[in-house]
């Protein structure tokens, strides 16, 4: 575990996915206000409970606990936050049920308040928007902070090296929707976008030339119905972009 400090009150915590392939990470967001905690997805299980152990050796309470989408790597570790308030989609049953079943001998936290659109809490002195922009998958919930600052679960994904990882257009989801909740981030003009994998993107520029790249994969696919070769639907050199394998599983979802 790589603990990453984003600004004086929000953290990350890295977890390598496979030592074959040290540049793919999965985070787990928190933020804190004096002694108490949000946390922002859970990893997989044991990941939730490292967080969980270092929050607790320095005295942080966690109190909510938000899943952007409802994915292994991002719900698995949820027990590790017995008493929490959870906040997830209203969308999150068909994605819930399907690895309820994979893998029934996790305990799945079931949440207890439903985005539909979008859910505004106030966290100590930080206002907090949870904000439903399905198309990596249904349910995902974006989570905005203070205004300026956006988590963007799988919307937008990276390797530690800052590579580009395809996106990533999984069941349930779409590519039309995929392509209208990154021009609604672009609208945001966030300072500080943070990815559940990947380190974190600041300055509006590069925030903007982020989603800019995947805008221009996303509308290449769909425009030519997956026509062309993956090479002509990056906007940079092929070299740059990392889990290709992802372009195939794509096309499936046209």
């Amino acid at each position: 575990m790589k603990i990453i400090k984003v600004n004086e009150y929000i953290y990350q915590f890295e977890f390598i996915e496979d030592m074959k392939e040290p540049t793919y990470i999965t985070n787990i967001t928190v933020v804190i206000d004096e002694a108490r905690a949000l946390i922002i997805d859970t990893g997989y299980i044991g990941q939730g409970d490292e967080v969980a152990s270092f929050l607790e050796a320095k005295g942080v309470t966690a109190e909510i606990v938000a899943f952007s989408h409802f994915h292994p790597d991002h719900i698995y570790g949820g027990k590790a936050f017995p008493g929490c308030k959870f906040i997830g989609s209203k969308y999150y049953k068909q994605n819930f049920e399907y690895f309820k079943k994979l893998h029934p001998e996790n305990k799945f936290i079931v949440p207890e308040i439903l985005v539909d659109e979008n859910y505004d809490i106030q966290f100590g002195t930080h206002k907090i928007s949870f904000v439903h922009m399905p198309g990596h998958s249904e349910c995902t919930i974006v989570t905005i902070i203070d205004e300026k600052i956006i988590y963007v679960a799988d919307l937008i994904l990276n390797t530690t090296e800052g590579k580009t990882i395809i996106p990533y257009v999984c069941e349930g989801g779409s590519f039309e929707e995929h392509i209208s909740s990154l021009n609604k981030i672009m609208d945001l003009n966030c300072d500080v976008m943070l990815l559940a994998h990947g380190h974190y993107i600041k300055g509006n520029d590069k925030i903007k030339e982020a989603i800019e790249d995947r805008l221009y994969y996303l509308n290449k696919v769909k425009e030519s119905n997956g026509t062309l070769k993956l090479r002509e639907c990056v906007k940079s050199d092929l070299s740059e972009y990392r889990a290709i394998g992802l372009h195939r599983k794509n096309l499936k979802r046209l």
